[in-house]
């Protein structure tokens, strides 16, 4: 926000960690960015998070021609979260729900969010 509604001439972005909460993790996981088997803390998965999305858009362009940072997909990852993901429930097995703005595009499987802890069985290529 400072960068683009301020117009602030911030340096170093790209080392700034995307901020990951549980619509941030949510998203990340239903959308299939990261698949497989997990069942711990969400400390481990939340730096595993970062990673991916640090990874994902390095070398990118964003439209306005400056190079993308993994902050610049977190409001969409919260919304996408917020107004899709988190009405498939906690632990369902199957696709997203009808009238998820990212349906059919979502991993099957479960993702349970309960506390600090998650637990995670997706289909894919494995990447957790």
């Amino acid at each position: 926000m400072l960068r683009d509604n301020v117009k602030l001439q911030l340096a170093g972005l790209e080392d700034v960690a995307i901020p990951v909460d549980v619509h941030v993790l949510r998203a990340t996981l239903c959308t299939g960015a990261m698949t497989g088997r997990y069942t711990g803390s969400q400390t481990e998965i939340f730096r595993r998070i970062r990673k991916v999305w640090r990874e994902a858009v390095h070398g990118l362009t964003r439209h306005d021609g400056k190079p993308m940072v993994a902050l610049d997909v977190d409001e969409a990852l919260w919304t996408l979260s917020r107004e899709g993901c988190s009405k498939r429930g906690n632990g369902v097995l199957g696709p997203c729900p009808p009238g998820c703005p990212a349906r059919p595009g979502c991993v099957t499987g479960r993702i349970q969010i309960v506390g600090t802890q998650c637990m995670v069985e997706t289909r894919g290529p494995t990447l957790l």
